[in-house]
């Protein structure tokens, strides 16, 4: 979870009647940071004189639990193998790219199924999802916001044409897989 991520999960568990959905792109996860060799401070802010530095085991000692209702989520990851060129694998020692790669999408099915969500996986994006995949991330917006508040419906060939896939969705703590029409039933 990034600084922002944080933010708008206490904000929708503090007040989910002023959050109609939510939309989570490639969030990093903080606990991430404390598996690693050394531990960094991160700036939160980047202008000149005006950062603040966070420690993400500090602030982890602050995340609450799981949400008290259910908002309706999407959580849209980064492609799968997405760590593998990574240049200076140094800086995730003592884990191998293989083990990062595993550990960052693991996180972001996690976030779908800590709000009961989504988890969207583009076919080629890095980190910057909004970047390398804008319309993907645009179609689920899209269909968040069609949702107003309701249960949202991804529409997997539409999903499919702007560069993603429909992975598995989670309700009542179980996980629905997806097929390229959409969710898998039983005979699938």
């Amino acid at each position: 979870m990034t600084s922002a991520e944080k933010i708008v999960d206490a904000f929708a568990r503090l007040w989910p009647d002023l959050v109609s959905g939510l939309v989570l792109v490639d969030a990093s996860d903080p606990v991430l940071h404390t598996a690693l060799d050394e531990d960094k401070q991160v700036l939160v802010d980047g202008r000149e004189g005006e950062a603040w530095r966070i420690s993400y085991p500090e602030t982890l000692d602050n995340f609450e639990p799981g949400p008290q209702r259910h908002i309706e989520t999407v959580v849209i990851g980064s492609a799968m193998w997405r760590w593998l060129p990574v240049k200076e694998a140094e800086e995730y020692r003592p884990l191998s790219l293989v083990e990062m790669d595993q550990w960052w999408h693991r996180h972001q099915l996690q976030l779908a199924q800590r709000w009961s969500g989504h988890l969207v996986v583009p076919h080629f994006a890095g980190h910057l999802v909004q970047k390398d995949s804008p319309d993907l991330v645009a179609e689920v917006v899209r269909s968040m916001a069609a949702a107003k508040g309701g249960a949202v419906q991804l529409d997997q060939p539409a999903v499919l044409r702007a560069g993603g896939t429909v992975r598995v969705s989670v309700r009542d703590e179980a996980f629905i897989e997806w097929n390229a029409t959409g969710p898998r039933t039983d005979g699938d």
